[in-house]
């Protein structure tokens, strides 16, 4: 009787610590699964976010710098204009912390990095198409994460490429605003 006793008691034990086993694994599996839910909702707003700054960036209107600087209001419209496009990079480049993707973080960040090139003295001829390919190029990497498509080629080149224009650019109008700015 005494070897039932202890097998029961065995038997016993063995329940109690698979059963405080499988209660604690239910608990890490739905704090997991609570904590991926939290992580993917968050993503998916970053995603919208980021999708509704790129569109506004590329419907953002041409840099008012390339109208004369005698009009109305000139000042205001560009420093307006100017802030508008530095919330809407500010904003992506945020929203990238809450990508899970490596690449698609480093690319919207790259991109960033490339509008942000841009200073108040260098008003490149063709701000608004430049912004209008890059903010393209960012969309497309999006677009494509989201719906969980195969992601495009990795972009750095070309924005090592945009980067070297907005420097060569940036160059070449240094000494012309230099010349303007003394003509004053």
């Amino acid at each position: 009787m005494n070897g039932q006793v202890q097998a029961a008691l065995l038997g016993a034990v063995v329940a109690g610590v698979l059963t405080t086993m499988t209660s604690l694994i239910d608990g890490f599996a739905r704090r997991r699964d609570t904590a991926v839910a939290a992580r993917r909702e968050r993503e998916d707003a970053a995603t919208r976010r980021i999708a509704e700054a790129l569109t506004r960036l590329v419907l953002l209107t041409e840099d008012p710098r390339c109208r004369q600087p005698h009009e109305l209001g000139y000042d205001e419209r560009c420093e307006a204009w100017e802030r508008e496009r530095d919330e809407l990079i500010w904003t992506i480049d945020t929203d990238t912390f809450d990508i899970s993707h490596g690449d698609v973080r480093d690319q919207l960040r790259e991109m960033c990095a490339v509008l942000r090139m841009y200073e108040r003295n260098v008003r490149p001829a063709d701000e608004f198409s430049f912004r209008r390919n890059v903010v393209t190029t960012g969309r497309e990497w999006l677009g494509a994460y989201r719906r969980g498509d195969e992601l495009p080629p990795d972009n750095y080149p070309m924005w090592e490429a945009w980067r070297r224009l907005v420097h060569s650019q940036s160059e070449d109008a240094k000494p012309k605003f230099r010349s303007a700015r003394h003509a004053d």
